[in-house]
């Protein structure tokens, strides 16, 4: 199976999970999730992980992840949901980082990344589902080093009602959420 399909698995997996998660609101300790067997969270700062056994290939694998749901408004709609971890598969310690913005999302125009001002990285879509327009990319050594030593991300994207949007994340406990998250094997 590929990077990018399994990311995608993960990805609407974690969009279930941050349903009812903001980053405004977030339990200092671990949620126990409602059904046992659901996900496992943790915070770490302003970044939470996820952990959850899933079947992948007829094998099932614990699959995890830090990130942050971003939210707005009464109804608490997503404007971003992004994620980092390792690379199912893969024993070199390689990650990724995903991303989900909401529906009408233009696509044309990609994402971009930047850590304190610098561009991380600028990336176009992968597919739109129900929870929203998502994207992933492999991330290098220097990108995570960046991501963990930075304090600001701001992503940008544009939306065909409201134009662009940036959206500033504070990296503030991501290093910790990192170091928390199994390596795979």
């Amino acid at each position: 199976m590929s990077f990018r399909h399994t990311a995608v698995r993960i990805l609407l997996t974690a969009g279930l999970l941050g349903a009812g998660m903001s980053t405004m609101a977030r339990a200092a300790d671990p949620v126990a999730p409602a059904d046992p067997s659901g996900p496992v969270v943790k915070s770490f700062g302003n970044w939470n992980t996820s952990c959850q056994d899933q079947k992948i290939d007829d094998k099932t694998i614990k699959t995890c992840h830090a990130f942050v749901d971003v939210r707005i408004g009464e109804k608490k709609e997503r404007l971003l949901y992004l994620g980092i971890g390792y690379i199912p598969g893969k024993t070199d310690g390689s990650m990724f980082m995903l991303a989900i913005t909401p529906l009408g999302t233009l696509l044309p125009v990609g994402i971009q990344f930047a850590v304190d001002d610098k561009e991380l990285a600028k990336t176009g879509f992968a597919v739109c589902a129900p929870l929203g327009c998502q994207t992933d990319i492999a991330l290098t050594p220097a990108q995570v080093k960046t991501i963990r030593s930075g304090n600001l991300m701001a992503i940008e994207f544009r939306l065909a009602a409201q134009g662009p949007v940036k959206i500033p994340v504070k990296l503030d406990g991501v290093g910790k959420a990192i170091d928390s998250l199994p390596k795979t094997k």
